[in-house]
């Protein structure tokens, strides 16, 4: 579902604030320091690889299994700044370092306190079946092993899909319910990301610059648009667009991920994107979220929260003049931004 992610692996956010006649620079916020993995036996285990949004799908069901037993999770290290509170205190090893690369590496046996992690553990994999993997597993003395399908082509939706394969049944209001929700803030923007990492999701600049004339024409809301570093092209061509039209908007630009989390759930009152990571994780943070696919089913991989769902999957190539006032949701009722 997901391509590359839409945010720098490194580096803070910087800010712009573009208004007619010049832009104003934000100084970027210093990075934040490194995670060590806290050890402890536990009784489950999950190893979350994949994009942005992949990982915080898998979040309502990592959930569920931490108040059923104690977890550690298995991820790339900076998805830990994504934890929910029920999930802080989670041991974590990251998959990208030394440590945890050895789950893929044969021959090259974990260290004792990590492979403590997995003796004796219900173990949950977000992946399809990976041999390496699966003698790593054993050679830890995992007790059991549950293999989740990230790329199911057909729906359920998936988080209720990993609630299926985990034996677990799915409460009420899952899909409307946001993983993580950001406590009360006096965020005011519409925050616009159009990047996916493929033209093929992405919104383009005349679609970008359609929801800001409607912002303008209705709520009136300051304007935010964020670029990753897949998004170089289309930050150029939207923020011409906008420029020419006169529209101002402030700009955040390769933000990491705690930085992201931390601006998504203060600046902002509402979020419109295509389907990709920060677009979950806008809706995971309780945000009104108007999500577009322009290429992949809705049915599958909405994003969990209160959104608004537009398909526009048979409108790709068609011009983009206005922004329609009806559409397909999930759930009814949820309002516009």
């Amino acid at each position: 579902m997901q391509a590359p992610e839409a945010v720098c692996r490194t580096g803070s956010a910087i800010g712009r604030i573009h208004q007619p006649g010049g832009i104003r620079r934000i100084p970027p916020r210093p990075a934040r320091g490194a995670i060590v993995p806290a050890m402890q036996t536990t009784g489950q285990a999950a190893i979350v690889l994949g994009a942005l949004g992949d990982f915080v799908l898998t979040l309502p069901l990592l959930q569920a299994l931490g108040r059923r037993a104690p977890l550690a999770v298995f991820s790339r290290g900076h998805y830990r700044a994504l934890l929910p509170p029920a999930l802080s205190a989670t041991p974590w090893i990251d998959t990208d370092g030394p440590v945890g690369a050895r789950l893929f590496s044969p021959g090259l046996a974990l260290p004792a306190a990590a492979a403590e992690l997995l003796r004796g553990a219900a173990v949950h994999v977000f992946l399809r079946g990976d041999a390496v993997l699966a003698a790593a597993l054993r050679e830890a003395g995992a007790s059991t092993v549950t293999w989740h399908d990230p790329r199911p082509s057909a729906p359920p939706h998936i988080v209720e899909r990993f609630f299926e394969r985990a034996g677990l049944t799915p409460p009420p209001g899952l899909l409307e319910t946001p993983a993580m929700p950001r406590p009360p803030a006096d965020g005011a923007a519409l925050w616009i990301h159009p990047g996916s990492g493929s033209a093929a999701k992405s919104l383009d600049a005349a679609a970008v610059g359609a929801f800001a004339r409607w912002n303008q024409a209705t709520a009136q809301r300051p304007l935010w648009l964020s670029f990753g570093e897949a998004d170089l092209p289309l930050r150029e061509t939207a923020s011409a667009a906008l420029a020419q039209a006169g529209l101002a908007f402030h700009e955040v630009h390769c933000p990491s991920l705690a930085e992201l989390r931390r601006l998504l759930s203060t600046a902002a009152a509402a979020f419109v994107g295509p389907d990709t990571g920060v677009t979950h994780l806008a809706a995971a943070l309780g945000l009104p979220t108007t999500a577009v696919f322009r290429a992949t089913d809705p049915a599958i991989w909405r994003p969990v929260g209160a959104v608004r769902v537009l398909d526009w999957r048979q409108r790709v190539g068609q011009p983009v003049d206005a922004i329609p006032s009806q559409g397909a949701f999930w759930p009814a009722g949820v309002p516009s931004v």
